[in-house]
């Protein structure tokens, strides 16, 4: 569950001004003649290319997912991919913004689609294990887009261990995707950092709402409190927290010749405006979810090892 105001805060911040009062809009221009047959290319390029690619990439990490030992890990990976599917084929989507088929790019989208998911599932199961825990686990994100960093123990704080190796094999495919991505080097910088401000995903799993939303204030005071668009903490925080960001870029990577302004032109557009909408509309989708989650799971939380916190 991506970063979100709780009722609380919304009511709260019902008084105040969210931006600039609404103006009069001229209406929208209509659709140039490029426009329509850049999106007919896309249509195209899904329904035969892409469609059938997701699924047999999906097969494959669902397939992985049965072979983790820990039920509680096992339950994470397969929720993450059955009640989450329609993230994994709008992560995929990304992939017909390349001019030239990828099937690269595609496996890196939906590799990296997977292992956001399955890390927010086992992050929100475990967030009494505390905030350490959830950083530790998303440290992978980041780790995914650089194949230069070590890998770390990103279970070190978590009551559950053993997946079998489905995170290292899911880093390792996004890891190789991005190698092969003939841009990469060139949005690599603003890859990693739209990766690590979405470690902030990790405090919404407080369980206390006055200590969440505390550490959300000071986070988004800390990381943009010289940027003039006028928004809220709980606006920055949940723009952040999406990696649609991530997902525009590493389309942005698969084209040759891409260059800095392209990709700071990019990462403007989607950090935090499109990212923004899209946490609000996750945020909207999963409230069902979320409650029935709540009741699903099966596998009671373990005694917290030493070292991990429990507040």
């Amino acid at each position: 569950m991506r970063s979100s105001p709780s009722p609380a805060t919304s009511r709260s911040a019902s008084a105040r001004r969210w931006s600039s009062p609404p103006e009069r809009r001229a209406q929208p221009a209509a659709l140039s003649p490029g426009t329509l047959t850049a999106l007919a290319r896309a249509g195209v390029h899904e329904l035969r290319f892409g469609l059938a690619e997701v699924s047999r990439e999906v097969a494959h990490w669902r397939a992985r997912t049965e072979e983790i030992p820990d039920q509680a890990l096992r339950e994470d990976a397969l929720g993450a991919i059955d009640s989450k599917r329609a993230n994994i084929d709008g992560a995929a989507l990304f992939g017909t913004l390349a001019r030239e088929r990828s099937r690269e790019l595609l496996r890196t989208l939906v590799a990296f689609e997977i292992l956001a998911d399955y890390l927010d599932c086992a992050s929100e199961r475990a967030a009494e294990a505390g905030v350490a825990n959830g950083l530790a686990l998303h440290h992978a994100l980041i780790e995914a887009l650089d194949p230069s960093l070590p890998l770390s123990d990103h279970y070190r704080h978590h009551p559950w261990r053993e997946d079998g190796g489905y995170v290292r094999a899911l880093i390792d495919t996004c890891r190789q995707g991005c190698a092969q991505l003939p841009s990469y080097e060139v949005i690599r910088p603003l890859l990693l950092r739209a990766a690590s401000l979405a470690q902030v995903l990790t405090l919404n799993h407080e369980p206390d709402p006055a200590r969440r939303d505390r550490a959300l204030r000071e986070w988004a005071r800390a990381h943009f409190a010289d940027r003039e668009e006028g928004l809220a903490w709980f606006e920055w925080t949940g723009g952040a927290s999406a990696w649609l960001t991530i997902l525009a870029l590493l389309a942005l990577a698969a084209e040759p010749g891409c260059d800095a302004r392209a990709a700071a032109d990019t990462y403007a557009a989607y950090l935090p405006w499109i990212s923004l909408l899209g946490t609000m509309l996750d945020s909207y989708g999963d409230i069902a979810q979320d409650a029935a989650t709540a009741t699903s799971r099966t596998t009671p939380a373990p005694s917290w090892r030493h070292g991990a916190s429990a507040s």
